[in-house]
């Protein structure tokens, strides 16, 4: 996948996440762009459909659709397969995971209020296990034993 097909919904993941932490003008957008991503994907199930369109992510979700979901967020990957020659950027081996799945390990940072309903937008990171959400970890659930 070359840096051209990257899905234009997920351009811009790293460089947004360096912001603070507020909603502005962000939710509306992000809510546009979901829209179209799931009116574009039959393949979605309707619990993840729903899940995207309320901006939450959900536990199965792809990284992609986690992205779509919940909008601006940190990724770090520690790519576990030999296909990701050294470089690949970690976007490309997000997206990836949807469709053909591996052993790398993902972690994305977001800061929403929609995923807990909360009035302020909070921290959380998802962690990615073979492609699919397996963790969802509040920040303020992080401390807890």
């Amino acid at each position: 996948m070359s840096r051209q097909s990257v899905p234009a919904w997920f351009s811009g993941a790293i460089v947004l996440a360096l912001a603070s932490c507020s909603e502005h003008d962000a939710d509306s957008e992000r809510r546009a762009l979901a829209g179209t991503y799931v009116s574009q994907r039959t393949d979605i199930v309707p619990a993840i459909r729903r899940a995207i369109l309320a901006g939450k992510v959900a536990i199965g979700m792809a990284p992609e659709e986690a992205r779509v979901a919940a909008g601006a967020c940190v990724i770090l990957v520690s790519p576990r397969d030999p296909k990701w020659p050294e470089g690949t950027s970690p976007m490309q081996i997000a997206i990836a995971q949807r469709l053909h799945p591996d052993s790398s390990g993902i972690m994305m940072r977001f800061c929403t209020a929609q995923q807990f309903n909360t009035r302020e937008p909070e921290y959380f990171n998802v962690y990615f296990e073979k492609g699919r959400a397996l963790r969802i970890v509040r920040d303020s659930e992080r401390s807890r034993p």
